[in-house]
Parts: C-alpha cells; structure tokens; sequence
C-alpha cells in the first residue's frame, strides 16, 4: 500500500447572489472529419463526441421557510463526457463453404491447394488417409466448432480468398461515458463558526472492441451473440469532505476536516459469465469471460480482450489543525488519523482456459522434417482442426482478492518564526507513524531465510479453500519447499 501524496483540492462556493454557466462542446464525423487514405469505406467511421455541463451556486432558499442569505449557500457542478466512435476493421475469415466442412476452396495464391487428412486413420508410421475430395463429412463438426461458426461473421467479400487477402471488412465500436458530480453546502453558524460539506460522484463506463487481449487477434470482431472479443472498462469515484472551521480569539483558531474517498476499477470481459463450461470446456478455476481460442486458421481468434481485474479503496482521514499567532511567531500544530482499505483482484489471465488449434491433427507427418512434430508440406490445415474440435488446452491459476488494511497516525508542531522583513525561519518537527500492513483473510505469505520456509499464517487447506493457492498444494509438499505456520502475519 502506498501512501498517497497530498492535494490541496479547491471547490467554489455559493454567494449571496445566484450565479451559473452552461457549455457544450461537440464533434461527430458528419463535418470536420476526413475519410482516412487507408480506409475501406466511402464515408468517415462514425464518431459523435460530447462534453457538456453547467454550475449553479448561490444562498439556500425556501419560498416561506428560510432564507440563507449570508448563512447558507450551495453550490453544484455537472460535467458530462460521451464518445461513440467506430474504427475500421479487417481480417480473414472462414468462408460458408468451409464452416461446412468443404475445404476444397483452401489454397494458396498459386493455386497449391492443402489437403486435409482424417486424423482417426492414423496407422504406423503416421500414416493418414485424406477426406474424400477434402470434404469433412458435417456429422464430424464438433460442437465447439458449431458454436463459434454461428458467432463469426460471415466475409463480407466472398470472392476474395482468406488465405491471400483480408475477406471482411467492418467496425470496431468504442462506447464511453463520463460524469463528474459536485455539491457543495456551506453554513455560517455563527462569526466565529463556519461549516462545509462537500460530496463528488465521478462514475465512468467504457465498451469497447480492443486488442488488448494478448490473444485475441487486432481486428478480430465482436462475436455475433456479443460475448467475445469485446471489454469493459467500469470506474467510480466518490468523495465527501466535511469541515468545520472555529476561530478561539483573533489569533487563535482551528479546523477539524474529515474525508472519505471510495475509489472503484473494474476490467472486465464484456460477458462476464463462466462461458468455458456453457461451451462444455474444462475450466477448473472457474474463470469467467469468454475462453482464448487461438490458430483458427485465420485472423478470427476469440478472447475475452482484458484480463478480469478488480480495484477497490477507501481511504478515511481526520485531520484536527490549530494556527496561533504569538508576536513573530506563527504557531501551526496537529495531527492525522488515516485508514485505508484496499481490495485487489489480480489479473486473472487466462483462468477461463486457453484453447488451441495448432495440433498438426489433420496434417500428415513428415519423417524427413527431423521434427517429431513436422509436417508434410500443404498437408492439414488449423481451420480442419477446429472444425473436428482437435485441439491443445490449458489454463492458469491465480490468487484470488488481496484485502490490505493499514493506515497513519502523525502529529506534527512547525514555528514560522518571522525574524525581519527579509528573513523568516520555517522550523517543525513532524511525527508519523505508518502501520504496517495487513490483510484481512491474514494470509500474507513472507520467507524466513534461516529455515528455509515459507512462512504463512493460514494452513494449506485455507488458503486453497480462500484461492490463495492451488489445489495441488495442499498436500503438503511443492517441489520440495518447506512451509512455516505461525498465528498471524
């Protein structure tokens, strides 16, 4: 946890008088937008951008039940963002003919037409027997292959080979909202007294088609059924502050401030649902978002586009603040209380699963290769693969939430001593006190160098039963580490 640097944070208050402001600023690719040299369409991708919002302050007022004027006043801001805008895209796919099992159509630009091989022919030697007229028989398609050919687009250019060029063109979306909301109140209880509180709300929203998934292809669209290949970026923030300023005499006077903060971050798949198993693929981890599928064959690959990642924090703080003027001297003396929490979902990459099609299982092997995994040239090819559901799996295990806590306690005195008008010194001493941190499940893990073990505080068992750990390590024993117990960490 780290402990976060200090902004001086200023927000307008309300007069005795009502003022206000209104502003809009818009973009959208009807005017002002060039069609891009490299692009594919007669027309700009669409984009519509606004940013619009507007203040009011001024004194609280109830028709009959109270007027604030010079006591009471409000203040409110409303800010706006939103952004609809599609990027071209192109990429291979399948065509209809081969969705069906014919793969007569898959050659090269010169012509060199791939053969594909029935992999349940395998006899000695490797050997294989090819798909009469290279045409898988439907009843062969697996069901996995049946899904996810209903889900991709069709080409968009039918006469246009896959393995050559690019045979379907299309958009991309990205869909983003942003809100800033601020009310602010401000009392004058008395000459000597004054309150504010202070409440912001800033939740923002993004959908959009992205690479940035590791294994999903660059333009690879957005499944038909809008589970893949697309992401969500979900963020809140909230503060409150309240603030209570007391004067004791001319020259002595204090402010009491208490903040609340509520940070929330949210990376999520566009469908975050345990989609692995509603496809009927392991998934031991219980991963959710759609599984990496990669080697299609083509430039169609599946992925969830981001990795399930979660940020939660809330941050409480007081700080009690005295100024006294003696003579030269300025007298400023306090203290801080501060607790965090924070809970942490680690990137959970790849724990729906990870599915493969580069399985050489339609191809026939080549003893000359000087591979034990080559392949005769032109001879099976990675689209036959998934449509006969041949393929390589794996997933990974990672830990589950992190729930640090931990906090500050300070107390600080500083003399601004002004000697002349030339020449003041600043001089302070500040004390603080950072507790170390914690975590709410108590299963940090540290090493002890002088046993050499793993120092933990929960048994395997509980670890694994928090997903602290894989299951395999309850066993007691991982590759030969020494593990350490104690009661807390």
């Amino acid at each position: 946890m780290n402990r976060p640097g200090t902004v001086i944070l200023t927000t307008r208050a309300g007069t005795n008088n009502v003022h206000g402001s209104l502003f809009e600023t818009h973009r959208n690719s009807g005017f002002g937008v060039a069609r891009a040299r490299q692009d594919f369409f007669l027309k700009p991708p669409h984009l519509v951008r606004n940013e619009y919002g507007g203040t009011v302050g001024g004194p609280v007022y109830l028709p009959k039940i109270y007027n604030g004027k010079n006591r009471t006043f409000f203040f409110f801001a409303y800010e706006g963002y939103k952004l609809r805008q599609a990027t071209t895209r192109s990429t291979t796919m399948p065509t209809a003919e081969m969705r069906a099992g014919d793969f007569n159509g898959l050659m090269d630009a010169q012509g060199r037409r791939f053969t594909i091989y029935d992999p349940l022919t395998t006899g000695a030697n490797w050997s294989r027997q090819p798909f009469l007229n290279n045409r898988i028989p439907a009843d062969r398609r697996s069901p996995l292959a049946t899904y996810l050919h209903s889900v991709t687009p069709l080409p968009t250019h039918t006469n246009v080979n896959p393995l050559v060029a690019p045979n379907w063109f299309g958009l991309g979306f990205d869909a983003t909202n942003q809100t800033t909301i601020t009310t602010r109140v401000d009392q004058r209880v008395s000459n000597n007294d004054q309150l504010f509180f202070r409440y912001s709300h800033n939740p923002a929203f993004r959908r959009f088609t992205s690479s940035l998934g590791s294994g999903a292809s660059a333009s690879s669209p957005t499944t038909l059924d809008g589970k893949g290949n697309g992401a969500l970026d979900d963020q809140a923030n909230d503060s409150g502050v309240v603030s209570w300023t007391h004067t004791f005499s001319p020259t002595f006077f204090g402010e009491t401030i208490g903040s609340v903060q509520c940070d929330y971050r949210g990376r999520l798949p566009i469908a975050p649902e345990n989609i692995a198993s509603q496809l009927g693929l392991p998934n031991p981890f219980g991963g959710l978002g759609f599984p990496r599928i990669q080697d299609t064959g083509f430039g169609m690959d599946y992925d969830s586009n981001v990795n399930l990642n979660i940020d939660f924090s809330w941050i409480y703080t007081i700080d009690q603040n005295f100024t006294k003027i003696q003579g030269k001297h300025e007298l400023q003396f306090g203290g801080r209380w501060r607790y965090e929490r924070v809970d942490i979902l680690p990137d959970q990459q790849v724990t729906y699963g990870q599915v493969n099609f580069s399985t050489l299982a339609t191809s026939l092997y080549d003893p000359a290769s000087g591979s034990a995994y080559g392949s005769v040239p032109f001879s099976g090819h990675n689209a036959a693969n998934l449509f006969l559901g041949h393929s390589r799996h794996s997933a990974r295990f990672l830990r589950s939430y992190f729930r640090l806590r931990g906090g500050e306690n300070a107390l600080y005195f500083q003399d601004n001593f002004k000697v002349n008008q030339r020449l003041t010194l600043n001089l302070g001493l500040r004390y603080e006190y950072n507790r170390p941190s914690t975590e709410a499940d108590n299963s940090l893990v540290g090493f002890n160098p002088k046993t050499k073990a793993i120092v933990m505080a929960r048994t395997l068992d509980e670890m694994v039963r928090l997903k602290h750990a894989h299951p395999t390590i309850s066993s007691g024993s991982f590759l030969g580490q020494r593990f350490q117990f104690r009661a807390k960490y």
